[in-house]
C-alpha cells in the first residue's frame, strides 16, 4: 500500500508539471565507461550514449584532500543508469569549516565527426543519498555545482543549499540513512539546468571533520523523479562579528520563497543550541540584507550560532554553524578596500603603521590569498584575479592580533 501511494505521488506530480508546461527532463544513462588516466588531476572518463548520439565527458580539474580510483569512478550498484563515484579522504581534517572534495568537468559532447559540445534541452540531475554521519560534529557530504542553474528541494529533504556568485552548495544535515533508496526524500536535492548547458563544474566531498581513509559513496541520477519543491531561502551570506563588546550577526537572502521566518540559534559549548531570536522574512524581490545584535553577556571563550529557516508551511531547513571566538581583541583600526566589488585588482588601507599580514578567507574559512605587507597606513595593491567569484572576507592581523577586518565580493 505504501508503494502504491508513492507511485500515485509521482504520476500526480507529473501530471502537475505537463500542466504547468514544464518540459520533463530525459533520463541519461551512465552505463558505458572508459577512460584515460589513473584518477589524478586531468584523468578523464567518456561514459558513452548517455543519450543517442550524446557523450558525456567527466575529467578531475582538482583533488583537495580526496582521492579516486577508475574502478570507483563509476560503481554500477545500486543504481545502474547513474553515476556513481566513491570517493576516499585520504587525510584527517579537524575543523568544521574544512573541505575535502574532487572537482569534476562535466562536458556533453556530440558523437559525430569532432566530437563538438552539445547544449542540453531540460536536463536535470538529482542527488541521491546525501547524508551525515550520524551526529552533529563530524562531517556533512556535500555536492557543489557550478552555476547558472536552479536548484529545487524535495518534499522532506534534510539538504540545505546556499550560493555564492559561482556555486550553489547541496550540504546534507548530520543524520545518516541507512539501505536508502529513491523512495527515502530526506537524502535528495535536485539540479535543474538551463536548455544552454553543455558544461559545467562539480565539487563531490564532504564539510567538517574526517578521519583519514573515509571513503563515502556519491550517487547522481540525471533525471527528475518528478517530486521537486522549490527551496525557500537561498543563503548568499551568514557572518558573525564582535561589535561593541557584543556579537553582531548579518545574512543575506537572494531568493525566498514561501518563506516565513529565520530563527536565531545559539549555543557556548558547540553542542546545546537555544532559539534566541526570530526575524521576519524582509524579502524585497531582490537580494535582501538582514542583521540581529546578541546582547546577551557571557563569560565563555567561543558562541556557535546557526539559523533555522522555516517556510509557510512548515518545512524547515537550516545554515551552516558560525563560530565566534568572543576574547578576539576590539578592532580599532579601519579598512578601506576598493573597487568593491571588483573583478580581482583590490587597492587596501588601514590607519595602522606597520607590518602586516592580510588573509582572503572564502565563505568557507579557506584561505584563498595569503600575503605579508609593510607600512600598511600606505595603499597595497592586490591581484586577486585568480581567485573564484563569491564572498570574501579580508582580514588584517598584526603581532598575532586581528586589526580590522571586512567583506569583499570578487565579480
Amino acid at each position: 500500500m505504501k508503494q502504491f501511494f508513492i507511485t500515485l505521488l509521482s504520476v500526480l506530480s507529473a501530471i502537475s508539471i505537463h500542466a504547468q508546461g514544464v518540459c520533463e527532463p530525459p533520463i541519461y544513462r551512465f552505463n558505458n565507461m572508459s577512460s584515460s588516466g589513473n584518477g589524478s588531476v586531468n584523468s578523464t572518463y567518456t561514459f558513452s550514449n548517455v543519450l543517442t548520439n550524446v557523450n558525456a565527458v567527466v575529467t578531475i580539474t582538482k583533488l583537495q584532500n580526496a582521492s579516486i580510483n577508475n574502478s570507483n569512478v563509476d560503481v554500477n550498484s545500486p543504481y545502474s543508469v547513474a553515476w556513481q563515484p566513491f570517493v576516499t579522504f585520504p587525510n584527517s581534517r579537524s575543523n568544521s569549516t574544512d573541505t575535502s572534495y574532487i572537482e569534476f568537468k562535466v562536458e556533453f559532447k556530440s558523437t559525430g565527426t569532432g566530437n563538438p559540445l552539445v547544449n542540453q534541452s531540460c536536463m536535470a540531475m538529482t542527488i541521491v543519498d546525501c547524508d551525515g554521519n550520524g551526529t552533529g560534529n563530524t562531517y556533512r557530504e556535500m555536492v557543489k555545482i557550478s552555476r547558472p542553474g536552479t536548484p529545487m528541494g524535495v518534499n522532506n529533504s534534510t539538504i540545505s543549499v546556499f550560493e555564492d556568485a559561482r556555486w550553489l552548495l547541496f550540504k546534507s544535515g548530520p543524520a545518516t540513512f541507512n539501505n536508502i533508496d529513491t523512495n527515502n526524500l530526506a537524502a535528495m536535492g535536485q539540479m535543474n539546468f538551463p536548455n544552454t548547458t553543455n558544461t559545467f563544474y562539480m565539487r563531490v566531498g564532504v564539510v567538517g571533520p574526517v578521519g583519514n581513509g573515509t571513503t563515502r559513496q556519491f550517487s547522481f541520477y540525471f533525471k527528475s523523479f518528478a517530486l521537486p519543491v522549490a527551496l525557500p531561502v537561498h543563503l548568499t551570506n551568514f557572518t558573525t562579528q564582535l561589535q561593541d563588546g557584543f556579537v553582531k550577526l548579518n545574512w543575506s537572502a537572494s531568493e525566498e520563497r514561501n518563506f516565513s521566518h529565520y530563527e536565531v540559534y545559539r549555543s557556548y559549548d558547540g553542542v546545546q543550541f537555544e532559539s534566541v531570536a526570530t526575524v521576519a522574512s524582509g524579502f524585497n524581490g531582490t537580494l535582501t540584507q538582514y542583521e540581529w545584535m546578541d546582547y546577551n553577556k557571557t563569560t565563555s571563550a567561543r558562541a556557535f550560532y546557526k539559523l533555522k529557516l522555516v517556510d509557510l508551511d512548515g518545512k524547515v531547513t537550516w545554515s551552516f554553524t558560525n563560530t565566534l571566538d568572543l576574547n578576539a581583541p576590539a578592532l580599532t583600526n579601519t579598512i578601506t578596500m576598493q573597487p568593491n566589488p571588483s573583478n580581482g585588482l583590490l587597492q587596501i588601507q588601514t590607519d595602522y603603521d606597520g607590518e602586516a599580514e592580510v588573509t582572503v578567507l572564502d565563505m568557507f574559512g579557506k584561505v584563498a590569498y595569503s600575503g605579508s605587507y609593510d607600512a600598511m597606513n600606505e595603499t597595497v595593491s592586490i591581484d586577486l584575479s585568480a581567485v573564484s567569484a563569491g564572498i570574501y572576507m579580508v582580514k588584517i592581523v598584526a603581532d598575532g592580533q586581528l586589526i580590522g577586518n571586512s567583506k569583499w565580493v570578487k565579480q
